[in-house]
């Protein structure tokens, strides 16, 4: 059987837990990427070189690394409703 957009999207809006999930999907989605672009600007005004705004954001994006690897084990322990 499958499932069309129009039936999906009904039930999503008689969802309030779906609801809640995309809403702070949302928005942490929005504030994460003001973060992240105002942060290359505020380093700049400090006195950043375009290799630290490099460097920072290879520690940004090596320190999510370990949440990959060890999501799957977290989420089976501990669940998927505490980790979301």
């Amino acid at each position: 059987e499958r499932a069309d957009l129009k039936t999906g999207l009904k039930y999503l809006a008689r969802n309030s837990d779906a609801q809640i999930f995309f809403g702070l999907v949302f928005v942490c989605g929005i504030s994460s990427g003001i973060i992240e672009n105002f942060a290359y600007v505020r380093m700049r005004e400090v006195g950043g070189t375009g290799r630290d705004m490099g460097l920072s954001r290879l520690v940004s994006s090596a320190a999510g690394v370990p949440m990959f690897y060890f999501s799957g084990a977290l989420a089976q322990r501990v669940g998927v409703d505490r980790v979301l």
